[in-house]
């Protein structure tokens, strides 16, 4: 909660216990980011440590859900919401993996000596209503400087920002949730990695959404109302269809309100990354669509059924893959430069290839027999095609 006092605390390990975290020793110098094995325990450790501040420490009384927190907002990383998906699914393993991820970027970013503030403002003002999520969609995208156009990669576009977005594995059934990072006055979206690329790309903006939510009531934790969650899918369709380039792209393939078919209903959504679904209802709203609603209920009968057959698969047409975690490839590739790095990078790369998903663009080239020629010490060369 705002306003409380912050105490670094020690996370006990399986097997005597690894502090987690460490101190950077000056830019790409050793980083610690100590594995975290479990947070049990640690819940009872309020008030101990070295206090923030002026010496007060956490009240000793905190309810179960900000014990299950602590570890995180020890070190001043503050999840943005609590809704019902959340306290169904993450428990201490959860947070402890959350924890790791977390430390892990920090770590890379010190090795890295890069800037860890976020270059676009996260404390703006505005009205949770349909027109203020449009208001703040409009404010975020003259920030990326893409006004009104569609975007190509915006995960990209955010992590250029600065802000971070980790594609991991996430309990059923969460999707998606969001950090506030207050030390650097930045964010975390972390994103389940079992979506298709469409539904991943809504919730990354869902969360961003979140994430103003709770810097605009002065860091204080987004409870999931209707209210919220309205604002949260409205600044997401608009962020990723705004009205321009959807009326736009429309008028300049010649569609008439009547003409839509199947068929260019998916060529025409896959150009902003969205779902048939979301793109047909915001094609009805922008008054695309015949006003008798014949049409919108045919295209969506369609699609429902074909998500139905193939478990909530996006039809043909869907956008290319998204490579995962690439900042974070990127800055664990830069680490490797340099020797003084070796030991701690050596650390998070074997929790990365145990635990997590980095780029996949990135090729993991191994040895083996196969691949060497017997007669000769290099490698065998490829046959030229004939």
């Amino acid at each position: 909660a705002a306003g409380q006092r912050l105490v670094l605390v020690t996370m006990g390990g399986v097997g005597g216990g690894v502090p987690a975290g460490g101190r950077s020793s000056g830019r790409r110098s050793g980083t610690l980011a100590a594995g975290v094995t479990s947070t049990r325990g640690v819940a009872g450790a309020a008030g101990a440590g070295t206090p923030v501040g002026d010496g007060a420490g956490i009240p000793a009384t905190l309810s179960p859900d900000e014990r299950l927190y602590e570890p995180l907002s020890a070190r001043g990383i503050l999840r943005c919401t609590q809704t019902a998906e959340q306290d169904a699914a993450i428990d201490e393993r959860v947070v402890a993996m959350l924890l790791q991820r977390i430390l892990d970027h920090l770590a890379l970013e010190t090795m890295c000596g890069v800037n860890k503030h976020a270059t676009i403002p996260l404390n703006v003002s505005f009205n949770v209503d349909a027109n203020g999520a449009e208001q703040l969609a409009s404010l975020v995208r003259m920030h990326f400087g893409i006004a009104s156009a569609a975007a190509f990669d915006y995960v990209e576009l955010l992590e250029n920002n600065g802000l971070r977005v980790i594609f991991s594995q996430l309990p059923a059934p969460l999707e998606s949730l969001s950090f506030f990072d207050a030390k650097n006055n930045n964010a975390f979206i972390v994103v389940s990695d079992a979506m298709t690329p469409e539904r991943q790309l809504f919730k990354i903006m869902y969360e961003l959404a979140n994430i103003f939510l709770y810097t605009r009531t002065g860091n204080a934790l987004v409870y999931d109302t209707d209210g919220t969650r309205h604002f949260a899918k409205r600044f997401a369709a608009v962020m990723l269809m705004p009205q321009t380039a959807v009326q736009t792209s429309v008028a300049r393939a010649g569609i008439l309100p009547e003409q839509w078919t199947f068929e260019m209903l998916l060529r025409m959504k896959a150009r902003f990354g969205v779902s048939a679904e979301a793109f047909l209802y915001r094609l009805d709203e922008l008054s695309l669509l015949p006003r008798d609603g014949a049409l919108l209920e045919s295209l969506s009968k369609a699609i429902k059924q074909h998500y139905l057959k193939t478990s909530f698969k996006e039809p043909a047409g869907e956008v290319s893959r998204m490579s995962r975690n690439v900042r974070f490839t990127d800055l664990l590739l830069c680490a490797k430069l340099t020797p003084e790095n070796g030991k701690e990078v050596r650390k998070i790369e074997s929790r990365v290839r145990k635990n997590y998903p980095l780029d996949e663009s990135i090729p993991v080239v191994k040895a083996s027999a196969k691949n060497v020629d017997k007669k000769r010490s290099g490698p065998v060369r490829p046959k030229r095609a004939k």
